[in-house]
């Protein structure tokens, strides 16, 4: 008896390779991003006390928006994949400029969302953009990851530096694995606090 097999034409397997490529991997990434160590190797003197009130999110609906952290694109350019933190993303970023502060020798005092009365310096902020956008296949493609955050400090009452920082780091990329996704948000954000703490010590000491 003879088994009748399923053959299939070379226009229908370019076919379902195209959608392969179109879909990408058919599903979206959901990443931790609680896990960040400081890097910065400067320190201040004298443990000075400052107080850090919580971030707010200024990101806009064009960009990654709430829960949203990134997009995958396919080779043809439209978005496949959201990426998505599992922890909040503005905290995210929050907790990382306090552990920074920390390391660094400050006393961080961390406000909450109101703006404390009688402390001499206080660290207050803006997040309008955290983005991991890959592009290009998932083998041969690239990653720019940006995060932008407005500064803004103020010393005995008055306002003494309020700044737009932003933050973009470029690779290329092999594959798209969730690993990946968390190692390019934090390289960012990583070098966003390179440029910014050296920023805060200066005004605010």
């Amino acid at each position: 008896m003879r088994h009748r097999g399923i053959r299939l034409g070379l226009p229908v397997l370019f076919g379902l390779a195209a959608c392969a490529i179109v879909a990408g991997c058919c599903r979206d990434h959901s990443i931790s991003l609680d896990a960040y160590q400081p890097q910065t190797k400067l320190e201040v003197v004298g443990s000075p006390k400052i107080a850090l009130v919580d971030l707010v999110d200024k990101r806009q609906a064009d960009d990654a928006v709430g829960m949203q952290v990134g997009e995958l694109r396919n080779a043809f350019g439209a978005v496949s994949n959201k990426v998505y933190s599992k922890a909040e993303p503005i905290a995210w970023v929050g907790n990382a400029l306090a552990e920074e502060l920390k390391h660094a020798g400050f006393d961080v005092i961390k406000a909450g969302p109101a703006t404390p009365e009688g402390a001499a310096i206080i660290v207050s902020g803006e997040v309008t953009k955290i983005l991991l956008a890959q592009k290009g296949i998932s083998w041969a493609g690239s990653y720019s990851t940006t995060v932008h955050l407005r500064l803004v400090i103020h010393k005995n009452g008055s306002k003494i530096y309020d700044n737009e920082h932003t933050a973009t780091v470029m690779r290329g990329v092999s594959g798209v694995r969730d690993a990946d996704l968390e190692e390019e948000l934090t390289r960012a954000l990583h070098e966003l606090m390179d440029f910014i703490l050296p920023k805060i010590m200066a005004v605010a000491v």
